[in-house]
């Protein structure tokens, strides 16, 4: 795992682990912290050449490499990085512009993926099916276009992404559009806007069965705001802990909600069962999948 300081806080690196000891596979899920370059104003700079030659090196030993997930700030510098070195990726890394995992073959092919979108909503499914259910997505970056695109895979009744920037929104909907040319406005609505947001969220929250919050902040969601939602609506947070204010205003207010910790788990598991058929030729069991999750949710 990758990322800027993995080895301080990522849970799945203990899930990873779990899962090699049940398969019983001589290998070990490691952290490795990749310092940011920052600019003069101490924010992340565009380039990240320890990212690069962290990647670099990754890649001219992807036999020895089961799976590489790459955590923040480096999912979309992943995504260049792939692009520049015509790796071949997913539709759902394409569309969000996000990598994580990359997946290694026996022949040490490399393939990136992005599993947010199936992670979050195999949470969400837990609780109620994703099958004809109308959907507010809130943000549309990376996490959030994997989510948009799994979403409509799995058949969505309506998707409405809004986004601060609003023609970010729109953007997304041109990507989906391309992967799903026959969709009407109806079934996939795009807007926002930083001075639109309250009112939109306000015009479609209480119309959907599922709101999904995958901005890093959402300040547009409000006790008021919950307050005039129906109760039947379900709501998921893509953060988790303190972060995770949609979850847990959802909770304060009566709902239904999740945070984004049990995406951390169903990343592992669709990651794990990839990375074992590619490069070792086999499906993960049932019962190594059981153990994982049990440790997960306790």
């Amino acid at each position: 795992m990758g990322g800027e300081r993995p080895s301080d806080y990522a849970r799945s690196l203990h899930l990873h682990n779990v899962a090699l000891q049940k398969e019983q596979v001589r290998a070990v899920a490691f952290g490795f912290d990749v310092e940011p370059a920052t600019g003069a104003n101490r924010r992340p700079s565009e380039t990240q050449p320890n990212f690069q030659r962290f990647m670099d090196t990754v890649v001219r030993y992807a036999n020895d490499f089961l799976l590489l997930h790459v955590t923040d700030p480096y999912k979309t510098h992943a995504y260049r990085y792939v692009t520049e070195k015509h790796i071949d990726m997913s539709e759902s890394a394409r569309i969000s512009g996000a990598v994580n995992p990359f997946l290694f073959g026996k022949d040490g092919t490399v393939y990136a993926d992005n599993v947010d979108g199936y992670a979050l909503l195999e949470a969400v499914e837990e609780k109620r099916p994703v099958v004809g259910a109308n959907i507010l997505l809130i943000g549309a970056g990376g996490t959030a276009s994997s989510i948009a695109l799994e979403a409509l895979n799995r058949g969505v009744g309506r998707l409405v992404v809004l986004n601060r920037t609003e023609e970010r929104a729109h953007e997304l909907g041109r990507q989906l559009k391309v992967h799903y040319p026959r969709l009407s406005e109806e079934q996939l609505t795009t807007g926002g806007g930083e001075k639109q947001m309250s009112k939109s969220l306000e015009e479609y929250a209480p119309d959907a069965d599922i709101v999904i919050s995958a901005a890093t902040t959402n300040p547009y969601f409000t006790h008021e705001l919950a307050g005039v939602i129906p109760r039947r609506v379900l709501f998921a947070d893509t953060n988790y802990g303190d972060a995770a204010t949609t979850a847990r205003i959802a909770r304060e207010t009566g709902h239904m909600s999740i945070d984004g910790g049990p995406m951390v788990y169903f990343g592992v598991e669709r990651a794990a069962r990839v990375a074992f058929e590619r490069k070792l030729g086999r499906k993960l069991q049932e019962s190594t999948l059981a153990a994982v999750k049990k440790e997960a949710f306790g």
